[in-house]
């Protein structure tokens, strides 16, 4: 219905959101935060109109999250590895040092005549040791001696450790070195263990 030409129908369009959106982001203007700047759409407040700047999109993060985990999980792995290995080497050297001190030193005190080089150095001789007595000290020596080719080996890339052994080395070398020498008793050790002996000076 018409009256003088303008119609009775209101225009409601004055009272309707706006669906204007400036830049062009999706986000209507009315919820636009930055009205202006374009929405980053990253699944990441893409509801908010504005640029993530320099955030990290939570869905990336997610993505990292397995990734740092297993780097964690080999960095406990190494650490625990190289821990187990220390604490075994630490304790090889104790039982080392156990084994020494607490057999040879104490058989040593025990048999002072096996610690004594005049005597040792003439081990074949029936008016030092009668052949009981031979065959015990023979068996000490052995023990000595066996004991320095462990630590030998177990020092090898332990330089701190090897210079602690080569004075313990020496000092059984000099007191066993006749029996050491003898041919028959050449099998019992690695070539490389005996040229080692050999040719060890006296530690300073």
């Amino acid at each position: 219905m018409f009256i003088l030409g303008f119609s009775t129908i209101p225009n409601t369009s004055i009272f309707a959101e706006s669906d204007d959106d400036n830049d062009g982001d999706g986000v209507r203007d009315k919820d636009d935060k930055c009205p202006t700047s374009f929405e980053d759409l990253n699944n990441y407040r893409d509801d908010d109109g504005c640029p993530d700047k320099d955030e990290k999109p939570a869905s990336d993060i997610l993505k990292m999250i397995p990734i740092i985990a297993l780097i964690i999980s080999f960095s406990g792995v190494a650490i625990s590895i190289f821990t187990y290995n220390k604490t075994r080497a630490t304790q090889a050297y104790a039982d080392l040092d156990n084994l020494y001190n607490m057999g040879i030193l104490k058989i040593g005190l025990d048999n002072p005549e096996f610690r004594n080089k005049a005597k040792t150095s003439k081990y074949l001789d029936p008016n030092i040791f009668s052949e009981d007595k031979r065959l015990k000290y023979e068996t000490y020596a052995y023990m000595a001696m066996n004991i320095c080719e462990t630590a030998y080996d177990r020092t090898r890339d332990d330089m701190k450790n090897r210079n602690t052994w080569d004075n313990v080395i020496y000092a059984e070398k000099e007191l066993h070195g006749e029996w050491f020498n003898a041919e028959e008793n050449q099998h019992k050790f690695k070539t490389e263990f005996k040229d080692y002996v050999k040719n060890l000076a006296k530690p300073n």
